[in-house]
């Protein structure tokens, strides 16, 4: 898959329970002419996460609407079944290249506790132009 822009998170471990979520907001286009927003064409988003290792864990693909939202969830019991008791994993966003150019993104990774308490939300690194997987 081909990407026109792609977001890193850093390397974590899940333990104890832990959920980590990648979050993604497609931002709304605003033209200068109209201040209302723009019927750009969506966003075609894929959400990763990886081991250390870059072995790909789990994945899915989305089409966000501007001004829409999305999460994708790795839990401590999906890493378990890996045969580890801990891995250390990361996330990766990514824009794919059949996206409107028009479409921009935020993205950031939620690490949550058992009882559902935000542990750290950080945005994700972006780095731009072609990727290759």
């Amino acid at each position: 898959m081909s990407f026109i822009a792609t977001f890193f998170s850093l390397l974590f471990g899940l333990t104890n329970n832990q959920t980590a979520y990648l979050n993604v907001l497609a931002l709304p286009v605003v033209s200068a002419s109209a201040p209302a927003l723009s019927s750009a064409p969506t966003c075609d988003i894929t959400l990763l996460f990886f081991d250390g290792q870059s072995n790909l864990i789990k994945s899915t693909e989305v089409i966000i609407d501007p001004g829409g939202s999305t999460t994708y969830s790795l839990t401590s019991k999906e890493v378990k079944s890996l045969g580890k008791e801990r891995v250390l994993v990361y996330g990766e966003v990514g824009v794919g290249s059949d996206s409107d150019v028009s479409c921009v993104i935020q993205a950031s990774l939620e690490l949550v506790d058992p009882e559902g308490r935000q542990e750290s939300l950080t945005p994700l690194a972006a780095r731009r132009g072609p990727t290759t997987f």
